[in-house]
This record gives C-alpha cells, structure tokens and sequence, in this order.
C-alpha cells in the first residue's frame, strides 16, 4: 500500500469481499472516502481505523461486521457514517459529540442499546439521524427542560428512530427541529400526550407515532403543518377528533371500532382506520374489509417505503 498512500478515494462496495476486514486499508492515512459497503467482511471493527483522521465518508453498510464503535469516535472529520445492517452492538457513548462534522449517521439494523446521548446534536451540520431498528432505551435524544440559546442541528430533515424501546414523552424543544422533513417513533414505548409544539414543524411531511403509549387528543395546531402528507397515529390510546390534518395522502388512527380507550377517535379525513384488534380497514365507504396484521404490515411497508 505505500504507492497508494495519497489515495483519496477507494471504493470497493459490492466487489465480494471477504475474509475479514484488511488492517493494510488503515495505513491509508490520506483516504477520505472509504466503501466497503455491500461485502461480507464478518469481522469486527479493527482498532486501527481510529487512525485514518482524514476521512470524511465510511460506509461499512451490510458487511457483517460486528463489535462496538470505540475506534470510531476518533474520526473527527467524517461526515457520512453508515453502518446500516450489522452486527453491532454496546452502546453509544458521550465521545459521540466529538464528530462535529457529521451530516448523516446511520447505525440501523444493529444491536445497539442503552440511551442515546444528547451530545449526538453537537454536531451542528447534521442532516439525517437514522438510528432504528436497534435496542435503544430511556430518553430520545432532543433537548430537555429549559435551555437559553440551544444549539441544534438546523438543516436536520430526518429523524428516524422507530423500532426501539425509547421509553420517555416527546419533549416540546421537537419545535427546534424546524427543518424536519420526516419523523419516526414508531413502536417504541413513548407515553404522555402528542405536544402541540409538533404542529410548528412547517416543513414536516411524513410523521409516524403508531403502536407507542401516547394518550390525550390530536393537537389542533398540525392544521398548521400544510406539507403534511402521510401521518400514522394508529396503536396509542389518543381520543376526540382527528380531523386536523391538512389534505393527506395516506393517513392512519384508531378510528375503527373496537376502541382500546372506550371512545371512538373521530376522524372522517383517515383513509384507513384501525382498531384495538389490530385490524384496519379502508375509511373510504369500507370497501376493502378488514385487513388481517400481516396484510396491514405489507400494506404499511408499500405505503411508507415506497
């Protein structure tokens, strides 16, 4: 390797490569972009990549890798790290805060557990946070309490943190997140009422709440978010009307009978209702019937990947 060692860029994503993750790459100390995406390395996370400080992009994406990120925090100038779809596993810990730079973290599809530290929005420039699929607990990661002045990421448009075990309310600082395009908590264990401060997140065009523990009614103030097109509410406890959202696309609650909390939630707007049963039908003169939960699921995964 040392006639390549002023290499800048290596892709070798999807080449079949195998046997483990080759330690020679970390002699690379000029690489700025690193791909391996898509190989089957099945080893863990050598570490020597905490000494190639120079890059920016690593993607370690389906490769079977497994361990924890430790050697990670030291690559203070990356800014793309995706790890999607691993064996990885520990915890996240407060060092995440040193990565400044980073504009788009995805571990999903991994093992990791524990709470997810605050110290992750340090990092200012951060435009996507895809962190589901894991065992994550405690509090999502967003300001708490009163803060004067806080810094957070402005340009952040996801935020994708379903399929955990997040167990705390949806803060009000959610406002701060004013560029948020896309929001995901769906099943997780959050509690507490939907906080009307959602409705000040203009840009938002997809929310997902369903199957926590929220109660409460609907916040009149998501009539303000007029880019709003697909919203899932469905599987929480919520009660009173619905009818709130500005002319979605494909919009889910609890409005099926029968209802876990007693009362029917009122939503004429819904295209599809749910029940306590867990089944759903079409809200558009019920000609679809009930859907079993597995034709529910591959009607959710159509309707919100694709």
């Amino acid at each position: 390797f040392g006639e390549l060692k002023f290499l800048k860029v290596l892709n070798l994503r999807g080449t079949g490569l195998g046997g483990g993750f080759h330690r020679k790459l970390t002699y690379l100390q000029n690489l700025e972009v690193l791909d391996l995406g898509e190989n089957q390395l099945v080893d863990r996370i050598p570490q020597e990549i905490g000494k190639m400080i120079s890059l920016k992009k690593l993607e370690l994406h389906n490769t079977l890798i497994e361990g924890q990120l430790q050697s990670i925090y030291n690559l203070t100038n990356l800014e793309i790290l995706n790890l999607t779809n691993n064996f990885l596993g520990g915890t996240i810990e407060t060092d995440i805060g040193n990565m400044l730079k980073l504009e788009k973290l995805d571990l999903s599809f991994n093992q990791f557990t524990g709470e997810v530290p605050g110290h992750l929005l340090n990092a200012i420039s951060l435009r996507e946070i895809v962190l589901s699929s894991n065992r994550f607990t405690g509090k999502l990661p967003l300001i708490r309490g009163k803060v004067k002045n806080p810094v957070v990421p402005k340009h952040l448009s996801r935020m994708i943190l379903g399929n955990n075990e997040f167990e705390s309310s949806i803060p009000n600082s959610i406002e701060l997140m004013k560029g948020l395009k896309e929001l995901r908590l769906e099943n997780n264990k959050l509690s507490g009422r939907i906080p009307e401060q959602l409705g000040n997140l203009k840009h938002l065009e997809l929310m997902s709440l369903h199957y926590n523990q929220l109660i409460g009614t609907i916040p009149s103030e998501f009539i303000n978010m007029k880019n709003l097109t697909r919203v899932y509410l469905h599987g929480n406890q919520l009660v009173g009307t619905a009818d709130f959202i500005y002319s979605p696309q494909e919009y889910i609650t609890d409005c099926g009978f029968p209802s876990v909390t007693g009362k029917l939630l009122l939503c004429d707007s819904c295209t599809i209702c749910c029940n306590s049963r867990e089944e759903c039908q079409s809200n558009q003169n019920y000609t679809v019937g009930a859907l079993t939960p597995l034709e529910f699921t591959l009607v959710m995964s159509g309707g919100i990947c694709g």
